[in-house]
């Protein structure tokens, strides 16, 4: 059969090929393989292995008669090796469905390595005993090798032993699980998917996917320290309220005491102390409702430059000759809304904080001070990586030094209220809480950027949107006296109505007295007479201060209303922020600072 003409076949060969005993006998063989080329490269490759094995064995194609291709298996076995025209068996076995399964294998296993070699993510392929077997791009990119062959742990995350999330034990070893990793090698976090194959020969291989979660934990560790800050606010504000009613209510007496008192009596004098520990106290409380964002905002159209080089005087009085205060102010930047005060208080707290953190470097450092402000506008991927920040226009102010600068401890607890590193006696810790409660109370972000030795930037972003056409006055002092007109007492805090209502019948007013606002617009009703000024507390339950005067004036349209907080709730603060700066006074209030408040709106109803 060396010209390779059929002359026995058997059925099993006519169902493979598609063709009859009958069509094949007699016929060569080329009839039934895909092309000549096929056809005579089995032949050659046959004979070459008869030659140095005595049989042949080799992989092939044969075309079916319907078209199709068969792929199969075929050996050579001559009946004689030293004649090979006495014939040849040939043996053909169907191999199609398994070339088929191993086409699709090796697709789903090029679909697989393209994936993995596409994705940004890190991703490794273990044994089970830890040895590397694959690893895709993004992975030998923050290796710098690839590590195939050396153990994961040691390669991947500079471990000396199996890492110690990993559950590379006879319970887990064929499980699906999930870890959150901080690696030492590169310092940053990840979420790692662990996911089993289970192979050939029936060993557990892991696919791990490391997804790159820093910028995440950050976002959300600012986030947490976010709800931790608005919690501790929540519970500063309330306290700050409650005593800043107690204050007024110890000044109130204390001021009582003094009036009865020659100057010259010790008594006298002891008072004035209670009076000035009663006015610390009272600075306490304005930082907590600072840092509460309860702070009363009296807010005007203010220019930050004009504002800030007008407190130059002030500031350098605050800090030793060996520190220098350096400005930078861009022109550019023009007016802002914002209250005065509150601004007074965010730089003043930070060059406090800045000049104590330069108090602790070496002599022979050149210690600096600057403040800076300029125009900016903050895209999509700062909003992104800044929580609670919004895109648009914004005034960045800047106070920068050169100090020590501060640890990562200290800066997840910097804007903590009474969280202080100074030595007992030397802070409150209430500067940058304050700064941190006046910064969110108005929209506004605020970001620390400091490492040790490197010193310490603070960025205030505040938002400039449109301005109010006008700008409050502040109103000329008037001297303390009293008077004879009647006036309506509004305050739900018993004592702190009791004395309030003591000091102003004593200058000779007339006084009428509720301890919240339907009551006062009953006394309002009911009173025969006219009343000339209503005296309110803003924050009262059954009816806060802003609708009792609204409604009180329509049955005595000439009252004047002087409002008092020490508490500003949400509900209010806007309809406050447009009265003129004489019609709200600050709890904890002294008697002359209501007396000249009262007499400057009743001589002003007058004229």
């Amino acid at each position: 059969m060396v010209d390779r003409v059929f002359q026995e076949v058997n059925q099993q060969f006519c169902d493979m090929v598609g063709y009859s005993e009958q069509e094949l006998l007699g016929q060569n063989s080329r009839m039934v393989y895909v092309n000549d080329e096929e056809h005579e490269k089995v032949a050659r490759v046959q004979l070459k292995l008869i030659g140095e094995q005595g049989i042949g064995i080799v992989e092939s194609c044969l075309r079916h008669k319907n078209g199709t291709t068969v792929d199969i298996l075929v050996s050579w076995n001559p009946l004689n090796k030293d004649d090979l025209s006495a014939g040849i068996i040939f043996n053909v076995l169907d191999i199609t469905e398994l070339k088929e399964a191993e086409r699709k294998r090796l697709q789903s296993e090029q679909r697989f390595r393209s994936m993995m070699e596409a994705m940004s993510d890190l991703v490794y392929i273990c044994s089970q005993d830890c040895r590397v077997e694959y690893v895709n791009p993004a992975m030998i990119k923050r290796t710098g090798r690839d590590v195939t062959g050396e153990f994961c742990y040691k390669a991947i995350h500079d471990f000396s032993r199996p890492c110690p999330w990993c559950k590379n034990d006879p319970e887990n070893i064929g499980t699906y699980f999930e870890s959150n990793v901080d690696s030492p090698k590169d310092d940053r976090s990840y979420l790692v998917s662990h996911s089993p194959i289970i192979n050939d020969d029936g060993s557990v291989s892991r696919v791990v996917v490391l997804r790159d979660t820093t910028n995440f934990k950050k976002i959300e560790e600012q986030l947490a320290r976010a709800q931790k800050l608005e919690t501790i606010g929540t519970l500063a504000g309330g306290v700050a309220h409650d005593f800043n009613n107690i204050l007024t209510i110890i000044n109130g007496y204390a001021q009582i005491l003094q009036m009865g008192l020659e100057k010259e009596s010790k008594l006298y004098s002891d008072a004035e102390q209670i009076l000035k520990a009663g006015e610390r106290a009272a600075n306490l409380t304005r930082q907590l409702l600072g840092f509460s964002r309860k702070q009363v905002m009296m807010p005007r159209t203010t220019s930050i430059n004009n504002l800030i080089n007008g407190m130059k005087k002030m500031l350098v009085r605050l800090i030793p000759e060996n520190i220098r205060l350096e400005t930078s102010l861009d022109k550019q930047v023009s007016t802002i809304y914002a209250d005065p005060g509150q601004l007074e208080q965010i730089i003043m707290n930070l060059v406090v904080n800045a000049r104590d953190a330069l108090n602790d470097q070496p002599e022979t450092v050149e210690k600096i001070i600057r403040i800076s402000t300029s125009r900016i506008f903050l895209d999509q991927t700062f909003v992104a990586a800044h929580e609670g920040s919004k895109p648009g226009w914004y005034l960045q102010l800047q106070v920068e030094d050169n100090g020590g600068g501060m640890s990562k401890e200290v800066l997840d607890h910097v804007f903590e209220p009474f969280y202080t590193t100074k030595g007992v006696g030397k802070g409150t810790g209430m500067g940058l809480a304050t700064v941190y409660g006046i910064v969110k109370q108005n929209n506004a972000s605020i970001l620390v950027d400091s490492e040790p030795g490197r010193g310490t930037v603070l960025k205030i972003y505040w938002p400039i949107r449109a301005t109010k056409s006008t700008e409050v006055v502040d109103a000329k002092p008037a001297l303390p006296n009293g008077g004879h007109e009647t006036i309506l007492l509004a305050e739900d805090d018993e004592q702190v109505r009791k004395i309030s209502s003591r000091q102003l019948r004593e200058a000779g007013y007339t006084m009428l007295e509720a301890e919240n606002g339907v009551e006062a617009l009953e006394v309002a009703k009911s009173h025969q007479g006219g009343i000339d000024l209503l005296f309110t507390d803003v924050v009262m339950p059954l009816m806060g201060g802003g609708a009792l005067a609204e409604k009180i004036k329509k049955l005595h349209p000439g009252i004047v209303v002087l409002f008092a907080s020490g508490y500003m709730d949400d509900t209010v603060q806007q309809s406050i922020a447009d009265l003129g700066k004489n019609q709200l006074i600050n709890k904890p209030y002294n008697i002359s600072d209501v007396l000249s408040r009262i007499r400057q709106l009743l001589d002003e109803k007058i004229s």
